[in-house]
């Protein structure tokens, strides 16, 4: 919810600095904008746009079947309860990555989690396939921060066309 607010902050100060501008010009004999100012409103605008587009990736990402299927599948994995641990917290932002149309029966997609627990803290990595409606992971690994190292969590399985 913060970073929501972290992001509206942003754009609202771009917005100021934007109106400024534009006033200083409409006014006429008034000096241009300073160079900060103008470095300022850049940053807040691009800023604002980073955090509302990560914002809509995590808040798609929290609703689709995959995210809900690789964490469960995660939190029942040996491996993942030896590096990150119970309970664990999912970090904000949910990177979403869908490669075709997910509206229908079929659709590639993947995400990317920082996750965090007791034991450590790491990137939970998963990607699947939807074929007639059911969700297959053909990829779902930690990748813990002290290591570093890619620690598979999915057992080999073959996944239907």
């Amino acid at each position: 919810m913060l970073n929501y607010l972290f992001g509206a902050a942003a754009l609202l100060i771009f917005a100021w600095l934007a109106y400024e501008m534009t006033a200083r010009w409409h006014r006429g004999g008034r000096p241009p904008m300073s160079p900060i100012k103008r470095v300022i409103a850049l940053v807040a605008f691009g800023g604002g746009i980073y955090v509302l587009l990560a914002c809509l990736s995590d808040f798609t990402a929290r609703r689709m079947d995959i995210y809900a299927e690789g964490l469960q599948r995660a939190a029942t994995s040996k491996v993942f309860a030896e590096q990150i641990g119970e309970p664990y917290e999912v970090k904000w932002p949910i990177i979403l990555r869908a490669e075709k149309e997910l509206s229908g029966p079929s659709g590639d997609a993947a995400f990317d989690a920082k996750v965090e627990g007791p034991h450590g803290r790491g990137h939970l990595i998963a990607a699947g396939k939807r074929v007639g409606g059911v969700w297959h992971l053909t990829q779902l690994d930690i990748v813990p921060s002290s290591s570093g190292k890619y620690l598979s969590l999915l057992p080999l399985q073959t996944v239907p066309d």
